[in-house]
């Protein structure tokens, strides 16, 4: 992990820890009846993709929205999932020094995506959010790492130090000669917990933000394109011998940010979705088809399930 970029007020780690549990209880509240950890729910629909890309945010602005879905976590199964989804020309890869870290970045048609969900084994839950243009940078993911972890970073394992690890997006759309695109950049960012010199006071904790080796991508997305950032499958090594029982490798900022804890059964599939709103012009000269959100359009006209 590399150069330092400032300081932040330690007072926010505790209001992200209390947001990060809030989130946990609201991913719980909008999991469909019957869908406690562990047991067999009613997947969603391509019909039910299709609506929350097209929310009532958005509809009439540019600007990105970003869709969390929850898939099953069995790696030999997502690993058979991504080369078939490549495999079927249903996405390509978005190449960023961010695979060293464990993130795979898939480029997909909007209409595609729920093909690629059901390759993935279907989400059972689907939740929202309007970023608007989040020209500043904006958390995805959030996460605690303890002091002396072992974690794989930039393809190498490190120890780390007590800190709250950063996946943050800043994006926006512009408009072309004849049409439009939208900019997506990520990094990671860690931030330290550090005490300068003995002291009682509690403000001389200071959060030290510096960026993570090979944890920026940039990527650009015509208008019915989609991002979607998952994690690469993490693969299992057996033992010296090579009869042994299997053991855990170190986890990469990918597996800890895309946890789905504590439903230890699934992982995060992210989707960055944009719209352009006024930016394109009117769909066969209708007035107003330019607010419809492309990427609702086109999932919603792939959808097989009424």
């Amino acid at each position: 992990m590399t150069t330092s970029a400032g300081l932040v007020d330690p007072a926010r780690f505790w209001t992200r820890g209390m947001l990060g549990l809030a989130l946990i209880v609201a991913a719980l509240a909008v999991l469909p009846a019957g869908c406690a950890p562990g047991s067999r729910a009613q997947k969603s629909t391509n019909r039910d993709l299709a609506r929350a890309l097209d929310g009532s945010s958005g509809r009439e602005m540019s600007g990105f929205s970003l869709v969390k879905l929850l898939v099953p976590a069995k790696a030999g199964a997502r690993k058979e999932a991504l080369e078939g989804v490549l495999a079927r020309g249903l996405a390509t890869r978005a190449d960023s020094t961010l695979s060293a870290n464990g993130f795979t970045l898939l480029r997909c048609k909007a209409d595609q995506l729920p093909q690629i969900v059901e390759a993935f084994g279907g989400t059972w839950t689907i939740e929202r959010i309007w970023l608007g243009t989040p020209y500043a940078w904006t958390e995805l993911s959030t996460v605690p790492v303890a002091r002396g972890m072992p974690i794989f970073v930039a393809g190498k394992i490190a120890r780390t130090e007590e800190a709250l690890i950063d996946l943050d997006m800043r994006a926006w759309c512009f408009p072309t000669i004849d049409s439009a695109m939208a900019r997506v950049e990520l990094r990671l960012i860690e931030n330290l917990n550090s005490l300068d010199g003995i002291a009682i006071d509690p403000s001389a904790v200071r959060a030290k933000s510096r960026s993570v080796r090979d944890g920026e991508a940039t990527i650009e997305l015509a208008t019915d394109e989609m991002l979607l950032i998952l994690e690469t499958p993490p693969a299992e090594s057996a033992g010296e011998d090579g009869d042994g029982p299997l053991v855990p490798i170190p986890p990469t900022l990918a597996t800890l940010l895309l946890d789905a804890a504590p439903l230890n059964d699934r992982v995060t599939l992210l989707v960055i979705a944009p719209s352009f709103g006024d930016m394109l012009p009117p769909a066969n000269g209708t007035p107003g088809a330019q607010n419809a959100t492309p990427g609702a359009q086109n999932a919603a006209s792939g959808a097989s399930e009424p």
